[in-house]
């Protein structure tokens, strides 16, 4: 009974991987294949008092402070009032959930060590299916008959979220869920390639998370055959985080490239340095392509006046851009400052989901966030919040960094040295936008702990 339990947790968990890029509707169908691992997960506990201890010995300081910075995050909401209010408490669920994701990740993995890497594999190949239907969607507009695209990207919104046909700007949450009947190009947002994602910045950062994991696998495999492959699909992934056109991913994806060929020109030979810089061209190729693409060129250099036209036309929200953005985190920055004053605001926050009606700049329609992951927490979360978050951080780096630097670097060393860059990648990220409530984020996260836990326990 016990083995039946964890073999459906495990299998729902990969058929949820597969269906993650699927986030275009609420609940998306990855939550609800997550909430059944945790049921299956609470009774398998409940059941077996092995798995319990094995649960209670994996518990390490990275856990603590995670459950930490939830805890504060309710205490806020409860001292401020914001808990009777939806959307703090809708945003409090969320974390909640986020969470429970980051502990369903590391117990899965700690009840069988194996299992981390079909995990990463299972969620970049259910990311690969995505990218492979923008590319046929970008093709078919590019070079085919427009009939036959339009008849595609309507059969594949009516199948997955017939939702979209509507510009919905959620004025509880703050946060825009909105699309176009049709839209040329690709299946995007406001003329950037987003597929099935709310956001093309999350499309850009799981791409960003897959270019790290191939550029690992470039520098440990030994076979020149998968080598040429994985080479093949690095090119196939630098086009399509072009069409993302996310400067955070591109800020962010840039960062830790540099940190990683500092790494290996310390750690390693001449020849995997040179290996991984011969995978960094073919990351390139499609890229410098696109420059020559008529409609591409404008968009990407100066902007598209006709694509800022179609927006006015089909929707009459105000969207703020970049200078605006130098304005949210300037009020953002006020608002801190005046918290000062004020030491429960200061030290707790103003609650979740409280920086949209904080940040109630006009004329924009859209409440606005301050595009900035710990502005964002340090607003609604106080100083202690941002506390707990950092340290969580800090000792996942701190702890794997420190297993990596005194073995040799070998093969056993890739999962470490991809959940670094991978958290990496999400925190410069998340400098100009929000990433504290991706999924993705907290199912790394949760990885991270899990081989933490598994480094502690073989010491012993």
């Amino acid at each position: 009974m016990i083995k039946f339990l964890e073999k459906i947790a495990w299998i729902t968990f990969l058929v949820a991987l597969l269906a993650f890029p699927i986030q275009i509707i609420e609940p998306a169908p990855f939550d609800i294949l997550v909430g059944m691992v945790i049921i299956i997960l609470f009774f398998l506990f409940c059941f077996s008092k092995e798995k319990r201890l094995l649960l209670k010995k994996s518990i390490n300081l990275v856990d603590t402070f995670i459950t930490l910075f939830l805890f504060s995050n309710f205490i806020t909401l409860t001292i401020t009032g914001a808990i009777l209010e939806t959307p703090s408490l809708t945003f409090f669920l969320k974390t909640f959930y986020l969470i429970l994701l980051y502990f369903v990740a590391k117990f899965l993995i700690i009840l069988n060590p194996q299992r981390a890497n079909k995990m990463i594999k299972f969620f970049l190949i259910g990311i690969l299916i995505t990218v492979g239907f923008i590319w046929l969607n970008y093709i078919l507009f590019n070079f085919g008959e427009l009939k036959i695209e339009k008849m595609i990207y309507y059969s594949l919104h009516l199948f997955l979220y017939p939702k979209t046909y509507f510009g919905i700007a959620s004025r509880e949450t703050g946060y825009l869920v909105w699309s176009t009947p049709y839209w040329p190009g690709v299946i995007s947002q406001w003329g950037r390639a987003r597929g099935w994602f709310k956001d093309s910045n999350v499309l850009g950062s799981v791409l960003a998370i897959l270019t790290i994991y191939l550029l690992s696998l470039v520098i440990f495999i030994k076979k020149s055959q998968k080598s040429w492959i994985t080479l093949f699909v690095l090119a196939y992934l630098g086009g399509m985080i072009f069409l993302v056109d996310s400067r955070g991913t591109a800020i962010s994806l840039i960062s830790v490239i540099i940190i990683y060929l500092i790494f290996l020109k310390i750690k390693t030979s001449s020849e995997i340095f040179k290996k991984t810089l011969i995978a960094l061209l073919f990351l390139i190729i499609l890229p410098i392509t696109f420059l020559f693409n008529s409609w591409y060129k404008p968009r990407m250099f100066g902007g598209n006046p006709s694509l800022v036209q179609e927006i006015q036309k089909q929707t009459p929200i105000i969207l703020p851009h970049q200078s605006e953005r130098k304005e949210i985190i300037k009020k953002s920055l006020e608002i801190i400052s005046q918290s000062t004053q004020n030491p429960e605001k200061l030290f707790l926050g103003h609650g979740s989901a409280k920086s949209p009606q904080l940040l109630n700049i006009k004329p924009y329609q859209i409440l606005l966030t301050p595009h900035n992951t710990y502005l964002l927490i340090l607003l609604e979360n106080g100083l202690i919040g941002l506390f707990l978050f950092l340290f969580s951080i800090y000792f996942i780096f701190f702890l794997l960094w420190k297993e990596i630097i005194k073995t040799p670097f070998e093969w056993k060393n890739q999962l470490s040295v991809f959940i670094l860059g991978s958290i990496l990648l999400i925190l410069f990220h998340g400098l100009v936008i929000d990433t504290l409530h991706w999924r993705h984020f907290w199912l790394i996260l949760g990885m991270a702990s899990a081989l933490i836990s598994i480094n502690n326990q073989s010491k012993k």
